[in-house]
């Protein structure tokens, strides 16, 4: 696989996909899923420079042929790509007509053609029904390569037509170093890598956006009221937050520190950051209940629960000692 696709994520994804294509099993019909930012429409355009590379199947995709230097720069002529607007029903059945049409084309270059549908969440019911007929039916040599936040918006009968892969969360690791390929500062990287809670997309927003202040002061007045066991202070650092998202963020800015605290304590390195970890004054019980608790906030908004419910949970499992 050439080096010039530089990736972050989705290894496992990837490596499943490439193996796929190599043995001549890939379905013709894939449908990409994840929350927006993890890289969907960069993973289906990777596909379909693998499906039309010129090069061996061991090479592909080379990004040296010409057929890959179209795919990446949205001139090749065999694969399409189609989209609505972003909003609700955008994705009309006009465009699906436009598709079919270009399904009766034989290939120009090569011997497939790659169709790719981004955010099909946006078709309308009608657009899906006559999508329909050209997935139960596809000409030879198609390949559909579409993606959607959530599979479970679509029709069950386009959805019954699809194999669904399911990108993942990318590592932190993988996030920070992503940044630091972007020229982020790198005092924030961390910050802002927890914060994006594996998200490239938003990461970058945090990254180009400068948002560190607010969040990671926030962060720093509660985690310091957490491990020193004030009550009073952990309320106050979540009174001013009223969005999930919000809350999300700053636990995640709070329990990444917080987790390499412990490997620094049990390793018997020194504290970093964070006024030392108070000065070394912290114990290694006090830092895995606080791990715990943040883990469990985070699983709670993961599971829908409200801002206050999830603050008062938080607050509970720090202090509760019954």
């Amino acid at each position: 696989m050439s080096e010039a696709y530089r990736w972050y994520g989705q290894s496992a994804l990837r490596q499943r996909l490439l193996s796929l294509v190599r043995q001549g099993r890939l379905s013709h019909a894939v449908l990409l899923t994840g929350d927006n930012g993890l890289g969907k429409r960069t993973l289906a355009r990777w596909l379909a420079a693998l499906l039309t590379c010129a090069a061996p199947p061991d090479k592909a995709p080379c990004d040296a042929c010409n057929s890959c230097h179209k795919v990446r720069t949205g001139i090749h002529p065999d694969v399409l790509e189609m989209s609505g607007t972003g909003a609700a029903r955008s994705f009309h059945v006009g465009k699906v007509r436009e598709l079919q049409k270009h399904l009766t084309q034989k290939p120009n270059d090569g011997d497939r053609r790659v169709l790719l549908l981004f955010g099909l969440e946006d078709m309308t019911a009608q657009a899906q029904n006559a999508l329909l007929k050209s997935l139960e039916e596809p000409p030879p040599g198609v390949f559909f390569i579409a993606t959607a936040r959530d599979p479970s918006v679509l029709l069950p009968t386009v959805r019954s037509r699809v194999t669904v892969y399911a990108l993942a969360p990318v590592p932190q690791a993988e996030v920070e170093a992503f940044l630091r390929q972007l020229g982020a500062a790198e005092e924030h990287i961390a910050v802002w890598a927890a914060a994006s809670g594996g998200n490239l997309g938003r990461a970058r927003e945090l990254a180009e956006s400068g948002a560190v202040g607010v969040t990671s002061d926030r962060a720093g007045q509660l985690l310091k009221a957490m491990l020193i066991g004030q009550e009073v202070e952990v309320l106050a650092a979540l009174a001013p937050v009223r969005t999930r998202q919000a809350l999300q963020e700053l636990l995640l800015a709070c329990i990444e520190p917080v987790g390499q605290w412990i490997k620094e304590t049990v390793s018997g390195m020194e504290a970093l950051s964070l006024e030392g970890m108070l000065l070394s004054g912290i114990s290694l019980s006090r830092l895995i209940r606080t791990a715990e608790a943040l883990d469990t906030a985070l699983g709670n908004l993961e599971r829908n629960a409200s801002v206050a419910l999830t603050g008062a949970g938080l607050t509970a499992s720090l202090f509760d000692t019954r």
